[in-house]
């Protein structure tokens, strides 16, 4: 009986920690994305277009929800910045980070500006994303299955 248990359980993790790679960012979308809008080897062509680390952004979210239909969220302003994602999109600006928008007259005359002025250097601090390797979820699965069948091969 502990044996069945123990086996249900593992496989159960085993499924689940598989399911995690399913509905992980997949290159398909990204290539979709891509076609749609043309901006391969652009600062869009990446998955932080509609991720973050740990979450999806609002443009992606709204993507989501619209069943992965690209056009039906151009007309949204998923992070609320006062632009809209397809005005986002062809500035090559981030739809779902608010703090990245397209310039506007307003930026580029306040830039002149500033570089007009003296100004102190700052140092760069760049902050690197802790990447995984793909399929990297697939450890675990693999680790479930290597158990479940040990515990089997013990009875």
């Amino acid at each position: 009986m502990r044996y069945k248990l123990i086996t249900s359980v593992l496989l159960l993790v085993t499924i689940t920690l598989a399911g995690i790679t399913v509905t992980s960012a997949t290159p398909d979308a990204l290539g979709a994305f891509n076609q749609t809008y043309s901006v391969e080897g652009t600062v869009l062509d990446s998955c932080a277009t509609c991720h973050t680390e740990d979450a999806l952004t609002p443009y992606g979210m709204d993507v989501l929800a619209s069943g992965l239909d690209f056009a039906a969220t151009e007309e949204t302003d998923s992070d609320e910045d006062g632009f809209t994602n397809i005005e986002e999109i062809n500035a090559l600006t981030f739809p779902g980070d608010a703090e990245d928008y397209p310039e506007t007259m307003m930026d580029e005359m306040e830039e002149e500006a500033e570089d007009m002025e003296p100004m102190e250097e700052e140092a760069a601090s760049e902050e690197t994303s802790g990447n995984q390797s793909p399929g990297f979820e697939m450890v675990f699965a693999i680790a479930g299955i290597a158990s479940a069948a040990y515990l089997k091969r013990r009875r």
